[in-house]
């Protein structure tokens, strides 16, 4: 079993009941409290296709909701644990822009797995995950630059 960690920014946010995720069901709801990202979705929805038994539970809830919080998505293949913050405090105006966040995508699990997630979730997103609008208030809150998470990234493609 091995560990990889990976950064991406979302494009888009998805509400769904908190209340059912914490009780490990996955229930989009327009006027749910609890905001996941397309990222998140994503990944949800692989997993399930891999193993229809998929958990998804809340680990960490932060101050806002909608924004700061952790899951974890699990099978009997993988567990990925995925962490949104923000990064880019000003794209909040009026209203949150999902490009504000960032996600610590972390995969558990047998290599081969971690590698067919990662493509099939490269495959589905509108813009490759990787790539942050503000690289460099990113790097400043995180500590790395743009050619670490790139090649984070394509070392698994």
């Amino acid at each position: 079993m091995i560990e990889v960690t990976l950064f991406a920014e979302p494009e888009s946010t998805l509400q769904v009941s908190e209340r059912k995720l914490k009780k490990g069901e996955y229930f989009p709801d327009s006027s749910g409290l609890f905001s996941i990202t397309d990222i998140g979705d994503h990944i949800w929805r692989i997993s399930r296709s891999w193993d229809s038994d998929s958990r998804i539970e809340i680990i960490k809830l932060g101050f806002t909701r909608s924004v700061t919080w952790k899951i974890l998505i699990k099978n009997k293949h993988l567990q990925i644990y995925i962490e949104s913050d923000v990064y880019d405090a000003m794209r909040i105006k009026g209203g949150l822009d999902p490009r504000s966040r960032v996600l610590k995508i972390t995969f558990k699990g047998d290599k081969e797995r971690i590698r067919m997630l990662i493509q099939e979730l490269n495959e589905l997103a509108i813009k490759p995950p990787y790539e942050f609008s503000n690289w460099r208030k990113f790097s400043k809150k995180f500590g790395y630059n743009k050619d670490e998470i790139i090649m984070g990234w394509k070392e698994w493609l």
